[in-house]
């Protein structure tokens, strides 16, 4: 990739090789896509990433987008009753040793602490509904991630979408994707 120069120093255009012949006043500078001075003339910040070239890039970069925000959402908080608990990998191991407690026969009542710092006092019958509660909020996370997934691999295999547009769909598609 070369930079096109002008007299006062500006970048001006980009090409894949300069002409044999420049116009007066006008060099060319070769670059690497992560060069400042390509970043400002393209409008990007330094550090940012490379626009996807592909549908299939775009798909690929939006399915790691689902992910990340799957996982942030399934590792928060879900509700049971009127209180919210956590659900982060810890508190899933903890939540299912407990529940094994009580398959085992562990009938007494059980003081959990909830994602708002209160201590609550459930029967063995309330706690197995807490984890009942805890499996349905992963599931349905995951549903919406796989959902999301099919939406953007239609999209970027759509043939009536041209490459570029199908990019902005696939785009467009993420920044306004819903969760529940």
């Amino acid at each position: 990739m070369h930079i096109e120069i002008d007299q006062h120093n500006r970048v001006t255009g980009l090409c894949l090789s300069p002409p044999s012949h420049p116009p007066e006043g006008v060099a060319y500078e070769a670059v690497a896509h992560d060069n400042p001075r390509l970043l400002e003339f393209q409008g990007r910040e330094p550090g940012a990433p490379l626009p996807p070239a592909t549908p299939e890039e775009a798909a690929e970069r939006a399915n790691a987008t689902i992910n990340e925000q799957w996982h942030e959402r399934e590792f928060a908080t879900f509700e049971y009753g009127d209180r919210p608990f956590q659900c982060d990998p810890q508190s899933q191991i903890r939540i299912m040793g407990q529940v094994n407690a009580i398959l085992m026969g562990d009938t007494a009542e059980i003081t959990w602490k909830s994602a708002d710092n209160e201590m609550v006092t459930l029967t063995a019958s309330e706690f197995q509904q807490l984890a009942i509660a805890a499996k349905a909020h992963c599931a349905s996370l995951f549903a919406q991630a796989q959902a999301h997934k099919a939406e953007v691999e239609a999209i970027a295999n759509d043939p009536t979408l041209p490459g570029e547009m199908a990019i902005a769909a696939i785009q467009e598609y993420v920044d306004g994707m819903a969760w529940t």
